[in-house]
């Protein structure tokens, strides 16, 4: 048992609602059958939007333009790890999950160090 509990906050962020909710899914339950002794808190973050601008005709009617949106949705999870051996089992986890979950963003913070796994899928 470790005397100061190690807190880990996983964010995960896509541009499609289904899979980050299916991919968190997949997450914690993973996480619920290998480790033992933490505690889980699971928040829901607003999405961001990104609005651009195009002209639809550089040179006549300048007026006419196109707008295009992205959005970003982000869940953030944060673990309390009481054991050693339940931070090497959720290093395992968050190592298969970038390979499972292309399309998902995943930064994982810790208190003494930040590791950035980065699933998203480049077309």
């Amino acid at each position: 048992m470790l005397d100061n509990p190690e807190k880990l906050t996983i964010t995960l962020t896509s541009y499609n609602p289904y899979l980050l909710q299916q991919g968190l899914n997949n997450l914690l339950n993973t996480l619920r059958s290998k480790t033992c002794g933490y505690y889980i808190i699971s928040i829901n973050t607003p999405k961001k939007k990104e609005k651009h601008t195009v002209l639809r005709s550089p040179h006549v009617y300048k007026k006419s333009r196109e707008q295009f949106q992205l959005a970003f949705y982000t869940k953030v999870v944060t673990l309390e790890l009481s054991t050693i051996s339940a931070s090497g089992s959720v290093n395992l986890v968050l190592n298969n999950f970038s390979s499972a979950h292309p399309f998902i963003e995943l930064v994982v913070k810790s208190l003494s160090q930040t590791a950035k796994f980065n699933g998203i899928y480049n077309v």
